[in-house]
């Protein structure tokens, strides 16, 4: 099973959890858990480097952002919403990935 393949359940998963109640509070908190969720399935899957696991986080993470349902408010943002969420997420994913290996030094 290729690395996009098992990201649809976490798709799946996002478009479930933002299509009940949406709020751009809910829209952070389901875009961290799906960062983590992906680098993990990155990290334990892939024996790309860092920089291609990181590519593919962030296209899975596109992937989402266009399927994910939006109130009619913040349709018409879609583009510049997507652009600025897949900016921020470039930083997240070097933060998480520092936590992760802090938190196997511990262990």
């Amino acid at each position: 099973m290729t690395f996009q393949q098992k990201t649809v359940p976490l798709i799946a998963q996002a478009q479930a959890a933002l299509s009940e109640n949406f709020s751009l509070s809910r829209l952070g908190t389901v875009v961290q858990q799906f960062l983590v969720d992906a680098m993990s399935i990155a990290g334990q899957e892939l024996s790309k480097a860092g920089h291609e696991k990181k590519a593919l986080v962030i296209a899975a993470l596109s992937d989402m952002l266009d399927s994910i349902p939006l109130p009619m408010w913040l349709a018409i943002f879609r583009v510049p919403l997507k652009s600025i969420v897949l900016r921020l997420a470039d930083g997240a994913i070097e933060a998480i990935y520092a936590r992760f290996q802090e938190q196997l030094a511990h262990e």
